[in-house]
């Protein structure tokens, strides 16, 4: 298989970002099943996205979303599937920690559906489970907040832009 990642990142405004994540892959299968030889080449994607909204200096906001377009696997095609997550956060400790409640997959999008294709045998199926939970989420960053560069960093940058002039 062959596949190529790309990462996006987009300040829409000052208080909206959109992280977004493009995988494009060339899956090339050639096996044997029961005498039967397959060769299956096929293009799939899949494109992720998610949205930051920052509501104040210590709430934001926070939508996921991901889809891709399906993909065979030996005998079984899966058909699109994708899902939604919607969070909401709280920074707390002065900054050093944060809640997050969060909702993954609330409308329940996230089922798998296939159809199957291998020599007189035919079909389609569907997998169903609730993927649907509630989720808080509490982190805490120990340590120096307020980070120096080190001084010869700072005398190399100074001497590197003087080369540049």
């Amino acid at each position: 298989w062959l596949a190529l990642r790309g990462y996006i990142p987009i300040e829409v405004t000052k208080l909206w970002m959109i992280n977004l994540q493009l995988n494009a892959v060339v899956n090339d299968y050639n096996y044997t099943l029961n005498d039967a030889r397959t060769k299956v080449q096929q293009f799939c994607w899949a494109v992720s996205c998610q949205q930051n909204f920052s509501i104040t200096e210590t709430f934001s906001a926070e939508l996921n979303a991901w889809v891709n377009s399906g993909e065979t696997y030996g005998f079984q095609t899966g058909k699109a599937m994708g899902a939604l997550d919607i969070g909401i956060s709280k920074k707390i400790f002065k900054n050093n920690g944060s809640l997050k409640l969060s909702l993954q997959d609330p409308f329940n999008f996230c089922n798998y559906k296939a159809d199957f294709n291998y020599d007189y045998l035919s079909g389609k199926g569907q997998y169903n489970w609730d993927n649907r939970s509630i989720l808080l989420n509490f982190t805490y960053n120990f340590g120096n907040q307020n980070v120096q560069i080190r001084q010869w960093q700072s005398k190399f940058r100074e001497a590197n832009a003087e080369q540049k002039k």
